[in-house]
């Protein structure tokens, strides 16, 4: 199973809507006037009503990129730095692509070495101007008309959008951390590692003293609440088990005194099922939650590498069709380098990418592989789609050689 680009992957396979297209080279799009333009007003356009959402830029700084993982750059460290500019630039805070780590201190140095700009809006286009365009590559699974709507009507969309059916500009209750991790993990993964409220606390699954009446009582406490908090959220199986690992708790042990009367082992036991079934649900409706909350999309620089996605059966689930890869040519300020947000191991050296008679035709440095798009992209950014007829094979290396 491929880990990554599970970013690539993962968020690829799902139906991307789009917004008017031609198809332009990379060089007229660096143009003054013309496709680039709108390209990156359309763009900046959603940016600024994020922006009008944001509320207070501390707070919604050290919300937002809370430092975690491979990130070395923390939300009180940008406000500082954006603040300090002049113009002042926190309300560029709604951008995951100007607050990566390796973003950040090359804009913030642009901007105090290249004279004074009206609004923090004229500097990002500025350092656009100057950083240039790129051309990637993604995939989707889709039909032939959905693919031609993609191009011509509508540009590609997020998960965000889809599952609002339209731009939604309310903030996310997660941090840009836990959703471009979110791309990177399996399927079968343990909860994520989000601040939901309802991971239970006090419980020592190596120690049962631990397992105290209050400590079972959190558990429980936690489960009722996040159902109330996720309804429908999952399947019938998971909710039904966690209301039998609840309603049997209750019933053998609806006090301390009957609950302390039970063997330590089967206190355990008890203790340990509801966790469990309370965790399965939790990861469930989170990686759902995770996915209507979800402004990432995933590119590649290498076209190869973005075709090997048709030949994974469990990340093609998408509206149905057939796998389309679409050529766009995206300002280079908006493609962030996913390792900025997720932890390092999750990642191997390099991609060995074979033809369907298993010949090497390439490797793949980790470095091509894989951006992350923050929000939609503008169909004049597409320049092309073709299906992919016959896949290529992606294979993990580890260490490059």
């Amino acid at each position: 199973m491929i880990n990554s680009p599970r970013l690539l992957l993962q968020s690829n396979m799902q139906y991307a809507q789009v917004s008017p297209a031609s198809g332009v080279g990379v060089e007229s799009m660096r143009g003054e006037g013309g496709v680039h333009s709108i390209v990156y007003s359309h763009r900046e356009e959603e940016l600024k009503a994020l922006c009008k959402e944001m509320g207070d830029p501390h707070l919604f700084a050290l919300k937002m990129y809370p430092g975690r993982n491979n990130s070395v750059v923390t939300g009180e460290m940008l406000h500082q730095f954006l603040s300090a500019l002049d113009p002042n630039c926190t309300e560029l805070l709604v951008d995951p692509a100007i607050c990566a780590s390796s973003r950040i201190h090359g804009f913030c140095e642009f901007v105090s070495k290249h004279g004074k700009f009206e609004n923090c809006w004229d500097a990002r286009k500025a350092y656009s101007d100057y950083l240039g365009v790129e051309r990637v590559f993604r995939s989707v699974k889709v039909s032939k008309s959905e693919a031609e709507n993609i191009k011509i009507t509508y540009g590609l969309k997020p998960s965000c959008d889809r599952a609002h059916d339209g731009f939604n500009p309310a903030p996310s209750k997660y941090s840009i951390v836990d959703h471009a991790n979110s791309h990177v993990r399996e399927l079968n993964c343990t909860a994520p590692k989000v601040e939901t409220g309802f991971v239970p606390n006090g419980v020592d699954a190596r120690n049962s003293d631990s397992y105290s009446f209050e400590a079972s009582k959190n558990i429980i406490d936690k489960a009722v609440g996040f159902l109330e908090a996720f309804p429908g959220d999952n399947s019938q199986r998971v909710r039904k088990e966690l209301l039998a690992s609840i309603s049997k708790f209750e019933i053998k042990a609806p006090d301390s005194d009957s609950y302390n009367k039970l063997k330590p082992t089967e206190r355990v036991v008890m203790c340990r099922s509801l966790y469990k079934s309370l965790n399965t649900a939790l990861t469930q409706a989170v990686q759902k939650d995770l996915k209507n909350h979800d402004r990432f999309q995933s590119f590649t620089l290498d076209e190869d590498l973005g075709s090997c996605v048709a030949d994974d059966p469990n990340l093609a689930a998408s509206t149905g069709g057939d796998v389309y890869i679409f050529e766009c040519d995206i300002p280079k300020i908006d493609l962030i380098d996913p390792k900025d947000y997720i932890d390092k191991k999750s990642f191997p050296d390099s991609y060995n990418i074979f033809n369907s008679k298993g010949e090497l035709i390439k490797n793949v440095s980790i470095e091509h592989a894989e951006k992350l798009h923050y929000g939609s992209v503008s169909l004049h950014s597409i320049t092309n789609f073709q299906p992919v007829v016959k896949p290529h094979t992606l294979v993990e290396v580890s260490p490059l050689s």
